[in-house]
Order: structure tokens, then C-alpha cells, then sequence
């Protein structure tokens, strides 16, 4: 790849892909997020009760809810940076979301709880998180405010000013998917020659020389034979040794 497309390193070469720019975009883009997960589920959660009556708007269900709508932003943004994807990217990725979860229902478990009573003091709020709609809400609203404009912007410079990169990965993927119309002939062993070949029980036969006029790119014997000319001079040959044989005798 290197040597076909030598231009795909001049970029980096130049520093493009991190200088003061990059840095203070990838700042400000971090302090956008943080201030999206924060108040977006302030706003939900804000004098929300349960249906019981109880106040939602608690420092652990908001704090449980805003590490959560985190994780997946975060792993939704890597997944849009990722390029090429193998099991292993779909394990680091998706797992981490999964891993997440299944950590905080056990640590947050009453079972934990009844063992360390002091420490664990989150106890059963992953359980009530999810039967919130403001949570919901929350994670859908969040994502959608963060994920959507970066899809957006990525497909409008493909579709307007698209990087040298994508234009290689595209012509590629076109290469790929474009139909052969060439026919490869990976087997072919001396045709038309008198050179033997080894068959499949081990012995040895003479290759057929007939089958190699097909593939020469001169005419043959078959328009001498169906016209008649080899048997014409046989013909005018034998009539020249009769005559000659004819003048031994007289003479």
C-alpha cells in the first residue's frame, strides 16, 4: 500500500492529524459532551418522582445516569473512528458497553450490599435507572445531539471534498466488487507439444498433439485435407515414379 499510494503518508508527514488545531477541536468537542451529559439529564430528572411518590431527582440516580449515557457516547464516537473492523473491535467495543452494565447491576447488587452495608451504598439503583423514561429520554436525546452531527458532517465531506484516503478506499471496494470477465487457465501442462505428463494412477501417456491447433495461432492441415491438395500431389508424385520407371525398361 505504502508504495502503490505513497501520497496516503504525506498528512501525517505534515502533522495534520495533530497540531494546535486538532488539539483545541478535540478540546472543545470534549467540553460540548460533558456539558450535554450533564444537563440534559438535569433537565429530566428535574422534580421528577417515582410512581410511588419518591423524588428521582437523587445524587445517585443522576450520577448512575450520567456515567452511563458517558460509556456510550464515548464507545459510539470510536466506533465512527474505526476503519476496520474485526472480532476484535467489535469485543473491545460492544463489550465495554456490555461489561459496563453487567458491572454495575453486581456492585450495585443487594446482594454486595448485605456484605459490605458501608460501602456500597448504591444499592438497587441500576434496578430503578431502567424503569425510568427520563433516563431513556435522557441516553437517546444525548446520543442523537452528539452522534448525529458527526455523521452528518463525515458524509458531507465524503460526498464534497473527500480525503485522499477515502477516495483509495473506495476505488478499492469498487475493484472488489467489479465482475471478471477474463478467464484464468491455472493448469495448462504443454498442449499441442510431445512432452508427456504424469496422470493421476502415476503413469505416463503421450500429450496429443491434435488439441494443439486450437490454440495456435496459424491455420492447420484441415483446409489441404477437405480440398484435396496433399492427395493431389501423392497423386502427381506416384504418376512421375511410374513414368520414370517406364523409361528404365525401354531403356
Amino acid at each position: 500500500m505504502s508504495i502503490r499510494y505513497p501520497e496516503l503518508y504525506k498528512p501525517g508527514q505534515k502533522s495534520k492529524f495533530f497540531n494546535y488545531y486538532v488539539f483545541t477541536k478535540s478540546l472543545l468537542q470534549g467540553v460540548l459532551t460533558s456539558l450535554v451529559i450533564f444537563f440534559i439529564p438535569y433537565g429530566a430528572f428535574y422534580e421528577e418522582n417515582f410512581p410511588n411518590g419518591i423524588p428521582s431527582d437523587t445524587q445517585f440516580l443522576f450520577g448512575c445516569t450520567t456515567s452511563a449515557i458517558l460509556v456510550i457516547v464515548v464507545n459510539l464516537k470510536i466506533a465512527l473512528d474505526t476503519e476496520y473492523w474485526n472480532i476484535f473491535t467489535h469485543a473491545v467495543i460492544w463489550g465495554s458497553i456490555i461489561i459496563y452494565w453487567a458491572f454495575i447491576f453486581l456492585l450495585y447488587s443487594p446482594f454486595l450490599y448485605e456484605l459490605f452495608q458501608g460501602t456500597f451504598t448504591y444499592v438497587g439503583v441500576p434496578y430503578q435507572l431502567v424503569r425510568l423514561p427520563s433516563f431513556w429520554f435522557s441516553l437517546i436525546l444525548s446520543c442523537v445531539i452528539l452522534i448525529l452531527p458527526i455523521l452528518g458532517k463525515r458524509a458531507m465531506h465524503m460526498d464534497v471534498s473527500p480525503s485522499r484516503a477515502h477516495e483509495i478506499r473506495l476505488k478499492q471496494r469498487q475493484e472488489r466488487e467489479k465482475p471478471s470477465n477474463t478467464i484464468e487457465l491455472t493448469d495448462v501442462r504443454g498442449l499441442g507439444s510431445m512432452r508427456s505428463f504424469r496422470t493421476k494412477s502415476g503413469k505416463r501417456r503421450p500429450a496429443s498433439a491434435r488439441s494443439g491447433y486450437a490454440f495456435s495461432h496459424q491455420y492447420g492441415f484441415g483446409d489441404m485435407i477437405l480440398s484435396g491438395k496433399n492427395m493431389k500431389k501423392r497423386k502427381k508424385r506416384s504418376e512421375d515414379k511410374v513414368k520414370n520407371g517406364d523409361r528404365v525398361q525401354e531403356g
